[in-house]
């Protein structure tokens, strides 16, 4: 499960580096409205993802990934808005 967990992250950064404009891209949206509409598919992961972190029980699992969920979310939304 963990294996696929980072493999999501991994696709969500590259979704979000390519709406971005980011490396190999040449500072365009080389997907067009592809790149747009799945960056929307990670705000809304990645929002569900913050809220699931914020009411689980375990303790460990808010303080290591409630941080870093959230930060996945304000990123993906500012690229989304941008």
């Amino acid at each position: 499960m963990a294996w696929a967990s980072a493999l999501l992250m991994a696709a969500f950064a590259v979704v979000v580096e390519a709406r971005a404009g980011g490396a190999g891209s040449g500072g365009n949206d080389p997907g067009g409205g592809l790149a747009e509409v799945l960056v929307r598919v990670v705000v809304v992961y990645c929002a569900v993802g913050t809220v699931a972190n914020a009411v689980t029980p375990s303790r460990q699992e808010r303080c290591l990934w409630l941080p870093v969920v959230a930060a996945m979310l304000l990123c993906s939304l500012v690229v989304a808005l941008s």
